[in-house]
């Protein structure tokens, strides 16, 4: 039989937790279904603590999660961890870097778990965000390289397509394919793929890639259209209505964008107003109600006030 038992720091995580919930010693221990003296020796280090018992812990101290890892890192490191997480759903969710987000990015960096290459390499995302205004595209592209060559040493964009990606690698490759769209740069396509066609194998929970794979796929069809292969845009923005990710796609960010892709797809090709139009209105008025100005004024500038 498997040993499950935490012979880390999990103990003193969950004094921490505990304490921050403002969760006495004795409610926890009833929760848990374990004396107090029991409960103290665990938070003590004492005492080694069951991953269940650690997992219904974190549940009653507030925290959801199954990255069970992070019983390895110590108090400081997990508040950092919490960070990660928070910015993490943020930018998931299609928030861009504001201000009030300066001082958890600043945390987050000076925390010990910044000396995680995950975490490294979710800041490298972040940064070229923040400085985007005084970054050229050959900056970003270096910045993001350096990160993604820190655990993917011998990735080229002729081999992208052998590995199986984290979800930080993902999002760094994601990044960099980005900037060669709008550059222009065939190698977008190659670089986006790499990620689609292993999305069965990537190394990253579900939730993961509900952030991760929509927002590929309309990389991809962009640079498709970039590159006036229109159909072949189509072809993509039709499979991702059709994915399994769709359920969490209709109330995202994204949804706007599939509508907007394929009025521009249909219009390039020649098809009338009426096949085209509806997708373009859905997407203006799907972008005013998501709050996404960016996306109205280009919809304004094509075809005018709505």
């Amino acid at each position: 039989m498997a040993d499950t038992t935490v012979h880390a720091n999990g103990g003193h995580i969950i004094k921490h937790l505990r304490k921050k919930a403002k969760i006495t010693q004795k409610q926890l221990a009833e929760k848990l279904f374990m004396s107090q003296v029991m409960l103290s020796k665990i938070e003590n280090g004492e005492h080694d603590l069951d991953f269940i018992d650690f997992k219904d812990a974190l549940d009653i101290c507030g925290v959801q999660t199954q990255d069970y890892w992070l019983v390895t890192l110590t108090v400081d490191e997990f508040e950092g961890f919490l960070l990660y997480k928070e910015m993490k759903t943020h930018f998931a969710n299609g928030g861009k870097f504001q201000d009030e987000k300066a001082p958890m990015y600043h945390q987050l960096m000076i925390s010990p778990l910044a000396k995680k290459i995950f975490v490294q390499q979710f800041l490298s995302c972040i940064q070229v965000h923040r400085d985007e205004a005084l970054l050229s595209s050959e900056q970003k592209l270096n910045i993001l390289y350096a990160s993604l060559y820190k655990s993917l040493k011998n990735f080229t964009t002729e081999n992208a397509h052998a590995f199986l990606f984290t979800y930080e690698e993902a999002e760094l490759v994601y990044e960099i394919a980005n900037i060669y769209v709008d550059m222009g740069d065939d190698v977008a396509v190659t670089l986006l793929k790499s990620i689609i066609g292993n999305e069965e194998n990537l190394h990253m929970t579900n939730e993961d890639k509900f952030s991760v794979l929509p927002k590929t796929r309309i990389g991809l069809a962009k640079a498709y259209i970039n590159q006036q292969q229109y159909s072949k845009a189509l072809a993509i923005l039709e499979k991702q209505k059709s994915s399994a990710l769709v359920r969490m796609d209709r109330v995202s960010y994204i949804a706007p964008l599939v509508a907007y892709y394929q009025g521009i797809c249909h219009h390039k090709m020649g098809k009338d107003e009426n096949i085209y139009m509806p997708s373009i209105k859905m997407a203006y008025y799907a972008a005013a109600a998501l709050k996404q100005t960016d996306l109205m004024a280009n919809i304004e500038k094509e075809y005018g006030t709505l």
